[in-house]
């Protein structure tokens, strides 16, 4: 199975603004409209009038080159919704195109929610709003050591890190797993780090309290009976230790 789409050098030769010759070596293509469910044809342009080439153009001549290297049974495109009409077509098309390899190998559009900004519009790759991915780990952990440096203060230093370093890294791993993987959410360093509410940090916050208890009670966990006001408390207890596993991991 391989994921994500990558560009790759094509040759194009434009014949019109929709109808374009795309040679993928070494056999060629002609596409200039895609069949929706009810038979209909809808233009698809492979290729710009003036010769320059278009996501089309480059998905199918990658779809081709990854066909002849590494021969998948399955390719999964993990792109935001905003492009499922995109890969539609480019699927109906790939489907027209090579229809005995169409048999063999899957095409899947794995589609997920825009991230929004605190102005309700999403971020894009393109005029540069979005955040590297090292920068924004980096940035989880300096505002959660700045938090830790406040409550805590009398930590040694690399206690104060440590902590900073888990509960940073758990608050973006929380706030990006927690809603539908479909759904837009609004990202916020303040919701994100808050210490009330369905949060990383607060799931934390609960697991530390809890340690305490077993601590003050001397490890004698099994004579220790908890009662659990109700079922939501069991499925924190559940959020909050797969959190800490994959923060270990």
């Amino acid at each position: 199975m391989i994921c994500s789409p990558a560009a790759l050098p094509v040759k194009v030769k434009a014949r019109s603004a929709c109808s374009a010759t795309v040679r993928c070596h070494p056999r060629r293509i002609r596409s200039s409209s895609t069949a929706t469910a009810n038979g209909c044809l809808i233009p698809r342009s492979c290729a710009k009038s003036d010769g320059g080439f278009n996501y089309t153009t480059t998905d199918l001549a990658t779809v081709d080159y990854r066909l002849k290297t590494w021969s998948p049974n399955e390719i999964v495109y993990v792109v935001d919704d905003r492009q499922s009409g995109h890969f539609k077509k480019l699927f109906l098309i790939v489907a027209r195109w090579k229809p005995e390899a169409a048999k063999s190998v899957k095409l899947v559009h794995v589609g997920f929610g825009k991230i929004l900004g605190d102005d309700g519009k999403p971020f894009k790759t393109r005029s540069g709003d979005t955040v590297k991915l090292g920068d924004l780990l980096g940035e989880a952990e300096e505002r959660a050591f700045k938090t830790v440096n406040e409550k805590s203060a009398e930590l040694p230093e690399a206690q104060r890190k440590e902590i900073a370093r888990v509960v940073g890294l758990g608050a973006v791993k929380y706030a990006d797993l927690l809603p539908n993987r479909q759904s837009d959410y609004v990202f916020s360093w303040d919701k994100m780090l808050a210490l009330q509410g369905n949060t990383a940090p607060y799931l934390l916050y609960a697991y530390a309290r809890i340690k305490s208890i077993f601590r003050k009670a001397g490890g004698k966990h099994s004579t220790l009976s908890i009662q659990r006001s109700t079922s939501n408390w069991q499925r924190r207890k559940n959020a909050c230790s797969q959190l800490i596993c994959s923060i270990s991991g």
